[in-house]
């Protein structure tokens, strides 16, 4: 996963123009509670594991609302577009998913 976010980083700068990397991850699992965050609660936090056993976090701005009627409707599965961002905090590195959309079930989004 750090090759592959370093890789994506010499494709920068993104802007318009050259937007930054879209991905798709399918057959997700919501691993623990999660967190509301910001000033209204607005956006969410959670740790997403497919099926390789390996649990990320997932950011998700605008999207305190819209996670759990999606994991209702996929039976507790979903599939993510992200962008990955690494989060660096005292001193440790966290590839993060940092959520652009979501559909209930395995299907990849279109």
């Amino acid at each position: 996963d750090g090759a592959l976010v370093g890789a994506l980083a010499r494709l920068a700068p993104h802007g318009n123009g050259n937007p930054a990397p879209l991905l798709g991850a399918g057959d997700l699992e919501v691993v623990g509670r999660p967190r509301a965050m910001g000033k209204s609660g607005d956006h969410l936090s959670f740790h997403v594991r497919g099926r390789s056993g390996a649990a990320r976090r997932a950011v998700w701005f605008g999207g305190a609302d819209l996670l759990a009627p999606i994991l209702e409707e996929g039976g507790g599965r979903f599939c993510l577009a992200y962008r990955p961002a690494v989060n660096r905090f005292r001193g440790s590195e966290e590839i993060e998913m940092m959520v652009e959309d979501a559909k209930p079930g395995s299907a990849a989004i279109e």
